[in-house]
């Protein structure tokens, strides 16, 4: 007997997710009210070390990132439309935000990159 679980179609929405899950890079998308259509482990990982919640609102999240304030350890290391946030674990990343059109509607996309290194050159 078929599994109905396991259709191609299935499958195929499941890697997705999973291979955008396992990104190095934060990713998060959201409908113009910040509502989050799609959001990857990673950047819900760093709304947790930013603002000690997970991401549910696009809009309050890039607040806090471009001039919230932080939690203790971490610090923001550059402001403006391109914000780096220095956390705890000695980490460092850079945000930024894109208005999208998909399919006519518009979308918002916040991406965090990994500037570790970057951050560590610069302090030397």
């Amino acid at each position: 007997m078929k599994n109905p679980f396991m259709t191609k179609a299935r499958l195929a929405r499941l890697s997705v997710k999973e291979s955008f899950d396992n990104l190095p890079m934060g990713l998060c998308f959201a409908n113009q009210h910040g509502l989050i259509l799609l959001l990857n482990r990673r950047m819900n990982g760093l709304s947790h070390a930013v603002t000690g919640r997970d991401l549910q609102d696009a809009e309050a999240f890039w607040a806090a990132v471009s001039g919230g304030a932080m939690p203790p350890g971490a610090e923001r290391i550059q402001y403006g439309a391109a914000p780096v946030i220095r956390l705890p674990d000695g980490t460092a990343w850079a945000f930024s935000r894109h208005a999208l059109a998909l399919e006519g509607r518009p979308v918002t996309r916040i991406v965090a990159s990994d500037v570790t290194e970057l951050d560590a050159a610069r302090l030397e």
